[in-house]
């Protein structure tokens, strides 16, 4: 498969370098606009073919630039006038040789030419070919970007003419000036384009150490007492939502019957209703009207009789359990002397009595979801007025928003019988916030000053490092006063100015060992690009990163 990367006129080879890198595809077409700085040099066009080497990238260039296709078919790069047109052949195009000049050809002897004398290479001559790289040369005239024309050998030799001295003069000027720019621009990328990237791990030390934080509604940013300023937002919000129901209830029928009322005694005894009566099970029946139970008397033969009344009586409370049978009953309301005197016989079972258990709508059920809808209001209302802040400027916490109930509803109403209820809630929120940049700056203060002189927080890991919460809030006075637990990494100084003039000159093995050297440095990687640049570059072009190692 293939990838197409466009370019812009002003793209450096660094950058498309980078492009190239990033791609999955082993063929890449680069298509480059006329005149884009990529074509302007050799030197270019040679460190990008050795980069698609090393990287194992077939490398095409699609442009409409005709200096640009000559000086990449020179270098052996294949090109294409036109992406969507472009030929089968995966050879480099050159440019058509200009005819030569016809001049009258001036006969001279001939002359045996001087046996050439192989030119042996020296020890000293660089090769600044890649190795590993075969440079072949064009096979034939379509790969030389001659087409379908004929090249005659023709015998040059020698004319007076001043046309063809200046032409010669012109073309030695040029050669010169092409010479002349391509040893400034190849000096120049080796000037520019090194750069030198540092990764250096840190030893650090944990701080676990609490602050506290005041924040108070139209203040300024006061370092002395510990104050930044605070705003409030108040949201009026409103939610409904069922729950389920989990009171319960015993519901059922009281046992009901008829007592005998016994009286011994020489005096009426009156009974008011709901008297009590209570068996030998201890059960309490209550009787449902006033009655009289008349004294005892003797009978025309002497005897005595007891005085009776009958009463209708209801148990005292739901269940089976006061279905009675025959029972003897005692009169708690009289006094304890006459108790054994006046008393209840029951001569038939009692009936009636059932229970059951049924749910109902508690108040604490509703306790519990004027709960639960508040504190999804609040919460509600802090991201509302988050959104209505500067976005990721300000900040909250959990608990910086408090409710006041402005009206609420049960559906059915507590003590319903139910198995779950419909519950609305409206409320007033009021949202406290404070700027971020302002409580991690003060935060970072309070440390910086208790920690050596020496050492320093690393301020980008205090946010992600610190637990905060709320010890106090009062919406209506504005204010708020939050407790911070900070577990941050803290390292030791280090002049990251200086240490870049030192770094410089240093081959990445040197400056590596001499950045391990620091106690204060658990461990340093030291990286050059591009692939010939041997040493640490000015410390404009070096690029430090750092991590830390508690």
């Amino acid at each position: 498969m293939e990838k197409v990367i466009y370019l812009e006129p002003d793209d450096e080879i660094t950058s498309v370098i980078d492009k190239i890198k990033k791609v999955n595809q082993d063929k890449v077409i680069l298509v480059v606009p006329k005149a884009a700085t990529i074509l302007q040099s050799v030197v270019n066009l040679k460190i990008l073919k050795n980069q698609a080497i090393r990287l194992g990238k077939e490398i095409s260039i699609v442009t409409s630039d005709e200096t640009g296709r000559n000086l990449a078919g020179q270098i052996g790069l294949t090109v294409y006038r036109d992406l969507a047109k472009r030929p089968v052949s995966s050879h480099g195009e050159r440019p058509l040789p200009e005819k030569e000049p016809t001049h009258p050809r001036v006969e001279r002897p001939e002359e045996k030419p001087e046996p050439e004398e192989p030119v042996k290479k020296s020890k000293e001559m660089l090769d600044i070919r890649p190795s590993g790289v075969k440079f072949k040369p064009f096979k034939d005239e379509k790969r030389a970007g001659i087409g379908s024309e004929t090249i005659l050998e023709k015998s040059i030799r020698p004319v007076k003419d001043t046309k063809v001295v200046n032409s010669l003069k012109k073309l030695k000027i040029a050669v010169i000036l092409l010479l002349f720019t391509t040893l400034l621009t190849g000096a120049a990328a080796y000037l520019l384009l090194p750069r030198a990237r540092v990764e250096l791990v840190l030893k650090a030390e944990k701080l676990d150490k609490s602050y506290e934080i005041k924040a108070q509604k139209d203040v300024l940013f006061n370092e002395e007492t510990g104050t930044i300023s605070a705003n409030i937002y108040s949201i009026e919000k409103e939610m409904s939502q069922e729950f389920e129901a989990t009171g319960t209830k015993e519901v059922g029928e009281k046992a009901k019957g008829t007592i005998i009322l016994f009286n011994e005694t020489g005096t009426d005894q009156p009974l008011v209703a709901t008297t009590r009566f209570v068996s030998s099970a201890n059960l309490v029946f209550r009787s449902t009207a006033a009655t009289t139970v008349p004294k005892a008397y003797l009978d025309p033969g002497g005897d005595k009789v007891n005085g009776t009344a009958s009463v209708s009586v209801i148990a005292d409370a739901t269940g089976e359990k006061y279905n009675l049978g025959p029972s003897n009953f005692t009169i708690p309301g009289l006094a304890a002397s006459i108790q054994s005197k006046v008393y209840g016989r029951s001569s038939a079972a009692m009936s009636g009595g059932s229970t059951r258990i049924i749910k109902i709508i508690s108040g604490t059920d509703a306790k519990k979801a004027q709960a639960q809808l508040m504190a999804e209001l609040v919460n509600s209302g802090r991201q509302e007025a988050l959104s209505q802040a500067d976005q990721g400027e300000e900040m909250s916490f959990e608990g910086s928003g408090q409710g006041a109930v402005i009206s609420e509803d049960s559906s059915p109403a507590v003590g319903a019988e139910a198995s779950s209820f419909k519950y609305s809630l409206k409320a007033q929120i009021k949202v406290m916030t404070v700027k971020k940049s302002d409580f991690y700056n003060l935060l970072a203060l309070k440390i910086n000053q208790e920690i050596p002189q020496d050492k320093e927080l690393l301020k980008e890991e205090l946010e992600k490092t610190t637990e905060n919460k709320i010890v106090s809030i009062d919406t209506a006075l504005g204010l708020m006063n939050v407790s911070s637990r900070v577990q941050a990494p803290v390292i030791a100084k280090m002049d990251l100015g200086a240490m870049k003039n030192n770094l410089k000159g240093k081959e990445a093995s040197d400056a590596a060992a001499y950045l391990k050297a620091f106690e204060e440095i658990a461990d340093a990687q030291v990286s050059l690009w591009p692939f010939f640049a041997k040493k640490v570059p000015s410390p404009k072009r070096i690029f430090i990163n750092t991590s830390y190692q508690l």
